[in-house]
C-alpha cells in the first residue's frame, strides 16, 4: 500500500514540474530533443501510474482479503520491469551525457550506458518469464531480476562517483553565474544519483534477503518516478531570473 501511495505522490510532483509554470511555461521554445525527452518521460510515467492504480484497486478493492487477488501479478509484469527499466535507461543515459559534457571523456559515459542497457534488457527478459506466475514468485529468485536491479544500482553509483570527481576537478569559468550554475548542477546530480542508487541497492538487498515477501516490489515501484523527477529537476534548473525568464543552454 505504501508503495502505491508514494508512487502516486511522486507522479503528482512530476505533474507539477511539467504542467505548472515551471517547464511548460518557462521553456516554450526549448530544444526539440529536450521537449521529446520531457513529454516522452511524462507519458511513460502516466501509463505506469494508471497501471499501478489499477493494480492497487484490484488488490485492495474487490480483492480485499482475497489471497488470490493479493498474489496475482495483474499489470506489474509490465509496469515494474519494463517501464522502470526503460525510464531508468533514459535517465541514466541523460546523466551519462552530462558527465561527458563535463569531462570530455567517453569511457565512463559509455560504461554507464552499457550497464544501463544490460539492466533494461534484463527487465524485458524478466517480463517473458513472469507473465503467468504469482506475484511473490515472479519477482523473487529470478536471475534477470537480480541483473536488472544490480545494473541499476551500479549505474547510479558510477554516476554519483563520476560527478563527485567532476566536482573535485571543477575549475573556475571566470563567469560567476555560469560557475554557480555548473556547481549546482554537479551537486544536484551527485545527490539524485546517490538517492536512486540507494533505492536500487535496497531493492536488490530485499530480493536476496527476503524472497517471496513482496517488500521489494513496493520499493521497485518508486524507481521510475525518481528517475523521471530528477530529469525534470535538471531541466528546470535552467530557469534564471524568475519563472518567466529562461535559458535553453
Amino acid at each position: 500500500i505504501i508503495g502505491f501511495l508514494v508512487n502516486a505522490c511522486l507522479f503528482g510532483t512530476l505533474t507539477v514540474q511539467l504542467c505548472t509554470d515551471l517547464y511548460y511555461e518557462a521553456f516554450p521554445k526549448d530544444r526539440l530533443f529536450n521537449k521529446c525527452l520531457a513529454y516522452g518521460i511524462y507519458i511513460m510515467e502516466f501509463v505506469q501510474t494508471v497501471l499501478v492504480m489499477h493494480d492497487a484497486f484490484e488488490t485492495f478493492g474487490p480483492g480485499f482479503s482475497d489471497v488470490q487477488a493479493i498474489t496475482d501479478i495483474h499489470f506489474e509484469w509490465f509496469s515494474i520491469p519494463v517501464l522502470s527499466g526503460l525510464v531508468a535507461f533514459v535517465g541514466q543515459t541523460f546523466y551519462a551525457y552530462r558527465i561527458y559534457t563535463f569531462t570530455k571523456r567517453g569511457v565512463f559515459p559509455v560504461l554507464i550506458v552499457a550497464i544501463s542497457l544490460t539492466s533494461s534488457i534484463a527487465g524485458h527478459l524478466y517480463l517473458r518469464r513472469s507473465t503467468h506466475l504469482p506475484r511473490n514468485l515472479c519477482i523473487s529468485a529470478n536471475l534477470f531480476t537480480k541483473i536488472w536491479c544490480g545494473g541499476a544500482a551500479l549505474s547510479d553509483t558510477l554516476i554519483a562517483t563520476c560527478m563527485t570527481y567532476c566536482s573535485l576537478l571543477q575549475s573556475d569559468t571566470g563567469f560567476r553565474h555560469t560557475h554557480a550554475l555548473i556547481s549546482k548542477l554537479i551537486h544536484l546530480t551527485i545527490e539524485t544519483g546517490t538517492v536512486t542508487a540507494l533505492v536500487a541497492i535496497a531493492t536488490l538487498i530485499l530480493f536476496f534477503a527476503l524472497p517471496g515477501t513482496m517488500f521489494e516490489a513496493g520499493i521497485a515501484l518508486l524507481i521510475p518516478k525518481l528517475y523521471a523527477n530528477m530529469i525534470f529537476v535538471v531541466l528546470n534548473l535552467r530557469i534564471v531570473g524568475g519563472r518567466k525568464t529562461y535559458t535553453s543552454s
